[in-house]
């Protein structure tokens, strides 16, 4: 599903209709942290989700959802926590306030995943604030062994495809 991984650390995910980039940042302070929100990209701390991919999903979603009417939230970031938190398990997101959602955002001091449509963004993005080395990256709930995280995410999805066609293993 990764198209491909550069030396840059940034890399492209094709996902179905559209192409995301993402790019795996390193805990910024507090001006860093507030000019790259002000950027045209979904910036979302890792303790929120499983891995990049899972993010660039959450991303897809939410701007499906904004795009047909039915988002709860008014800004495209906060849609896309709502549907972070909701995956996590944490939150019924037909109850929760939207100020609960918007304060699990970024926060100073924490891995970062910024995903974005451009790749010379993504790019921009790693040479200004540098790179993160992954075995200091905390993901939700997932081994730090990214072939780890990778296998227990497929194996998830193939799980969930065999109950939405109501086969039984």
């Amino acid at each position: 599903m990764t198209r491909s991984v550069q030396s840059n650390c940034s890399a492209c995910i094709d996902l179905v209709d559209e192409k995301l980039c993402y790019a795996i940042l390193p805990p910024l302070d507090d001006k860093s942290l507030e000019e790259l929100l002000k950027q045209d990209a979904v910036v979302l701390p890792t303790r929120l989700v499983a891995s990049p991919l899972h993010a660039a999903q959450c991303v897809k979603l939410a701007n499906r959802a904004w795009k047909r009417g039915y988002s709860r939230a008014r800004k495209l970031p906060v849609e896309v926590l709502l549907y972070a938190l909701a995956a996590r398990g944490d939150i019924d997101p037909t109850r929760v306030e939207l100020r609960t959602v918007a304060s699990e955002g970024p926060k100073p001091g924490e891995h970062l995943v910024a995903v974005c449509r451009d790749e010379s963004l993504c790019n921009s993005l790693v040479a200004k604030y540098g790179c993160a080395k992954l075995d200091e990256v905390k993901w939700l709930g997932v081994p730090e062994d990214l072939a780890l995280a990778r296998s227990a995410l497929a194996a998830a999805e193939v799980e969930r495809k065999r109950l939405l066609h109501g086969e039984t293993a």
